[in-house]
């Protein structure tokens, strides 16, 4: 064998190692060596993980599939999915959805952006907000495999923010090829051909059919589904003219399956009907039922299961349309009332999604097996450093909490009709200033995967901004068909107001009379991470001399700093995406800053950094100072505001969130100086629900928060004694000032009193005989005009600003005003 020969053997055996390697490492992902407890004793895991999506922008979806026979179970034949474990995050993974398939249109071994999931997609799994392991009832299987129509099982998942690094998050299977006694399916009802008429507040769309199977089947989950107009869908069974409800869900919450309640028996004979309630309040035109943003859904899903012998003669799995219309002149008369406001399932509906802060390896960790549970989080306990952060320190004790700093709950303001709270702000007479958003609800369709906002011809149709007195008293209103999706909102010190809309993308400076914006920032719905744009920006902060801070916060987890024409002058920040010792990312980074507040008498601008539920201080050019994270602020922080009284104080308010054992969503006093808590407050009988912005009155002592659900303004008070001694020292202050004037003038005539009278006594005319010539010393001199030329000034009085601005410095924005 020659030398050549003898390299090219070694090279095929070393190829043929190598793919023998490959084959065997796609064997070795499934898991067969695993506690067995409840399960058969073959049972296996199998990883249905995303192969490393690293997305680039907010809000994207990522699928990947995998084979059953080849990758999940192994081999040729069928089996069943026992349980559904997520090995994921939902501060990284929005939702997660598991499709099964009976082929695939991409390359098995590929990623896709989705569109099309695969042919003949049915949902077998939904997960979202870290929601516990579901495991199907005793002998009950998702039959998967040889003979079924689920050959391929594709996972989809929806990024919210931009990654560092690749992903791998998945969902854990954990399959048998044992027989079951019974195995689980998806049966779907929902509408088509139908159209929801324009400005109706109230519009029905049915959906029911005869069960015709030839057996019966038990409803274990159920999970409803429907766009920006879906305001509540309720599913029953109704035999013999008696409604018996399998589940009523709120379509705007979480889309995951949630458990049906009470046993219900669908039989052979029984009819299944669906109603989903609209509301096309505000929306001009009409709606058809279709797949787009711009379209409605009325989807209701039976997750079921049933006798497994049976399993080739079940019936069709969907009910397209009424084809019982007469019934639902009998539906339940609440079967259009809508669910009981829920903040936490709310804020993760709207994109608003908390890290989970333990550093927790999901992978690794077991959590408690409960069937079928809700979508709520386990309780989070954040790890406290030891020694402060490297670059500051880190303030998590609330050890000074003080009684008296606490606020006082003083009613709703002005009781006016108005729609969810973007921002608040108070001006130098008392007024508060109210940015809300009229009829427009913040769902998980407002924006696209590419954060551009879906209902771009929909301006809200009210006053956006509101304006009332210090007794609540509505002073004016105006902005109708201005704005789109309000959020942030400040008043400087000349009664300018600073706004950003979320939607457009924007920020606006309009002046005091409110008739015109006089500058404008971003491109008009168009997102963005240049000097030019933003996305989704959500506060403005002021400095006394016109400069100003933005909060670039949903997407770019950005702070800019402008001049005050509209320049941008600096910027800092990132996105969070590693813990470090404390449980917490390092400083300077950002997962969503929602807030800013600026202490300009400390030199500090601090930031709301709401899903790292944490405060941080910055000097005014970007150098960070501090974080403040005690353990009552939970996982979000939502506002901050601050004070000067008592040298220096912020107000903040967390927000809700799912989960036993949770913090309350409630107020809190902090010393800026020190990041101690001083103290909590709520509003009584129920608590703050869904707080999103809060506003200081320095001279009256006053907290105003408002809230997006309720769509809210509640007034607090500081304490009687705190607030007196405020003015105490304020009284104290004024009186020396005033002293002090009265006192200056009075010292400089008993000086030249006495000057004028040394003068008449001969004692100046005595120094100069004694000390020789020199010039005597004249108050008449004193007091006349220099004569001569005056002091050339070195101030140049033609370098005005305004000279010396271009065309585009002077440049006058208006924002677009729609009829």
């Amino acid at each position: 064998m020659t030398k050549q020969s003898g390299t090219q053997l070694w090279t095929l055996l070393l190829q043929s190692v190598t793919l023998v390697t490959l084959v065997c490492a796609q064997v070795d992902k499934r898991n067969c060596s695993i506690d067995h407890s409840g399960l058969p004793s073959d049972a296996c895991t199998f990883d249905l993980r995303m192969r490393g999506a690293q997305p680039k922008q907010s809000d994207q979806y990522y699928c990947t599939g995998y084979s059953v026979s080849r990758d999940i179970l192994g081999s040729n034949t069928d089996g069943y999915i026992l349980r559904y474990e997520a090995i994921a995050d939902a501060g990284t993974a929005h939702h997660i959805l598991v499709f099964g398939c009976e082929q695939l249109e991409h390359d098995k071994d590929s990623m896709w952006s989705c569109g099309k999931v695969c042919v003949g997609d049915q949902i077998i799994f939904a997960w979202a907000k870290n929601a516990d392991p579901l495991t199907l009832p005793k002998d009950v299987g998702q039959h998967i495999g040889k003979g079924t129509s689920i050959n391929f099982i594709v996972v989809q998942i929806h990024y919210v923010v931009p990654l560092q690094s690749p992903d791998t998050s998945g969902i854990r299977l954990y399959t048998t090829q044992q027989r079951q006694k019974y195995i689980s399916g998806i049966y779907l009802l929902l509408s088509y051909g139908v159209s929801i008429p324009p400005d109706t507040e109230k519009v029905h769309i049915d959906s029911a059919c005869t069960f015709d199977w030839e057996d019966s089947i038990i409803p274990i989950g159920y999970r409803t589904h429907a766009h920006s107009l879906g305001k509540v869908i309720s599913g029953y069974k109704v035999h013999n003219g008696v409604y018996e409800m399998i589940g009523k869900g709120n379509p705007q919450w979480p889309q995951a399956f949630y458990p049906v309640t009470s046993h219900v028996e669908i039989n052979p004979g029984d009819v299944l009907a669906a109603r989903c309630t609209f509301s096309s309040i505000g929306r001009h035109r009409k709606t058809e039922i279709g797949a787009t943003a711009n379209d409605e859904m009325c989807n209701f899903y039976i997750m079921y299961y049933m006798n497994a012998t049976l399993e080739n003669n079940r019936g069709r799995g969907e009910c397209l349309g009424n084809s019982v219309p007469l019934l639902f002149d009998s539906i339940p008369a609440d079967s259009d009332t809508p669910l009981p406001p829920n903040p936490a399932l709310e804020d993760v509906a709207m994109g608003h999604h908390h890290h989970s802060l333990n550093g927790e390896n999901k992978e690794e960790s077991e959590k408690d097996d409960t069937a079928l549970k809700q979508s709520i989080p386990n309780p989070v306990t954040k790890p406290q450093s030891e020694h402060p952060h490297d670059q500051g320190k880190l303030h998590n004790l609330g050890a000074t909490m003080d009684p008296a700093f606490s606020l006082k709950f003083d009613g709703e303001v002005g009781g006016m009709k108005i729609g969810q709270v973007g921002g608040l702000a108070v001006n130098g007479n008392g007024d508060l200033y109210i940015f809300h958003r009229g009829d427009i609800v913040w769902n998980s369709l407002s924006f696209d995967d590419e954060n551009r906002y879906t209902l771009q011809n929909r301006p809200i149709e009210v006053d956006s901004i509101v304006i009332v007195d210090r007794n609540g008293t509505l002073k004016r209103s105006f902005a109708k068909n201005w704005f789109f999706m309000p959020h942030g909102l400040t008043v400087d010190s000349d009664g300018n107001m600073y706004v950003t809309d979320v939607a457009l993308h924007q920020v606006f400076r309009i002046l005091p009379s409110g008739d015109k914006v006089d500058m404008t920032l971003g491109m008009r719905f168009e997102p963005g991470s240049d000097n030019d744009h933003f996305c989704k920006p959500t506060d403005v902060a002021v400095l006394k001399n016109g400069d100003f801070f933005v909060s670039d916060g949903y997407c770019n987890n950005r702070i800019l700093k402008f001049n005050k024409n509209g320049y941008v002058v600096s910027s800092f920040g990132s996105s969070s995406t590693k813990m470090g010792l404390d449980g917490y990312p390092p400083p300077s980074t950002f997962f969503l800053p929602h807030g800013l507040t600026l202490a300009e008498d400390k030199g500090q601008l601090c930031v709301a950094d709401r899903e790292n539920g944490r405060i941080q201080c910055f000097a005014l050019d970007g150098t960070f100072i501090r974080q403040i994270h005690p353990p009552q602020f939970g996982r979000a922080v939502y506002a901050l505001e601050y004070s000067p009284n008592h040298n220096g104080l912020l107000f903040a308010v967390n927000g809700p969130d799912v989960g036993v054992n949770m913090p309350d969503t409630e107020g809190f006093t902090i010393d800026i100086n020190t990041g101690n808590l001083l103290a909590v407050w709520n509003r009584p009988s129920g608590g703050l629900m869904h707080p999103h912005d809060l506003a200081v009155d320095d001279r009256d002592h006053v907290v105003y928060v408002g809230e997006l659900n309720p769509s809210k303004v509640w007034k607090f008070k500081m304490d009687q004694t705190m607030y007196s001694a405020i003015d105490t020292e304020d009284g104290m202050g004024a009186s020396l000032i005033i002293g002090a004037l009265l006192v200056v003038p009075v010292l400089i005539l008993i000086v030249i009193t006495i000057l004028v009278r040394l003068y008449h006594t001969g004692y100046f005319s005595r120094c100069r005989r004694n000390r020789g010539p020199k010039h005597i010393f004249n108050i008449g001199n004193f007091l006349n005009t220099r004569k001569g030329f005056d002091r050339l000034s070195q101030e140049d009085d033609d370098h005005d600003l305004g000279n010396h601005l271009s065309d585009s410095d002077n440049e006058e924005f208006s924002i677009a005003r729609k009829a």
